[in-house]
């Protein structure tokens, strides 16, 4: 069933199928624009996704989404808090994907070959430079990354920190420079850099070349 209201320029409503439908060789299936509103508002309660786009062929994208605030917002009810120190344009945060839930995962990113990639390009003339990636908890860990299964922990330092690699076959953290430091460790009271090893014979820490 379809018909028009004043606040909107096309209705679709059903109870078991889909809403709208459009379709397109060539051009647009559907195409939605607004001034002060949503281009386009889709909701389900019961059923499937909200919005389904699917491209079967050549190199065309299911969803291509340009703003000049967040691309795209994805949320999972409850809702989960705000995304700290990022500008705001019109009550969302402005990035290129923003994904909130408040008990699950904000946004799922799964591959053979890159899950979720981050990058941040060269600052301009008015600009300063970003992170590719970057990862704020409140209680837990900012950014966690594991290699096949996780390693050990040790217990003097705990399991909760701003960045945790950890692989039981491969290397948990690789730091890696050029011109720069590969690995810097710092404390105000506590350890700077702490080394571990459980098995006689190998090194709580090893040194290729000098040390100072």
């Amino acid at each position: 069933m379809g018909h028009s209201r004043d606040e909107h320029g096309v209705v679709g409503v059903s109870d078991h199928a889909v809403g709208v439908s459009g379709q397109s060789y060539w051009s647009v299936g559907v195409s939605g624009d607004s001034v002060n509103a949503f281009g386009v508002d889709a909701s389900t309660q019961l059923g499937d996704a909200a919005i389904r786009a699917q491209a079967t062929a050549g190199t065309g994208v299911g969803v291509a989404a340009v703003a000049y605030g967040a691309g795209v917002i994805g949320m999972n009810r409850p809702v989960g808090p705000a995304v700290p120190n990022l500008p705001t344009a019109s009550g969302y945060n402005v990035a290129g994907v923003v994904g909130s839930s408040a008990q699950q995962p904000g946004i799922i990113g799964t591959s053979q070959f890159v899950g979720v990639y981050g990058y941040c390009g060269a600052p301009g003339p008015m600009m300063t430079a970003g992170n590719g990636v970057e990862g704020h908890s409140a209680n837990g860990t900012g950014v966690l990354g594991v290699a096949g299964a996780p390693g050990p922990v040790p217990a003097v330092v705990g399991g909760v920190a701003g960045v945790v690699g950890s692989s039981d076959q491969h290397t948990g953290l690789i730091g890696t420079s050029t011109n720069g430091v590969g690995v810097v460790g710092n404390s105000g009271t506590q350890i700077g850099v702490y080394g571990e090893t459980g098995a006689a014979g190998s090194y709580a820490g090893y040194f290729k070349g000098n040390l100072s």
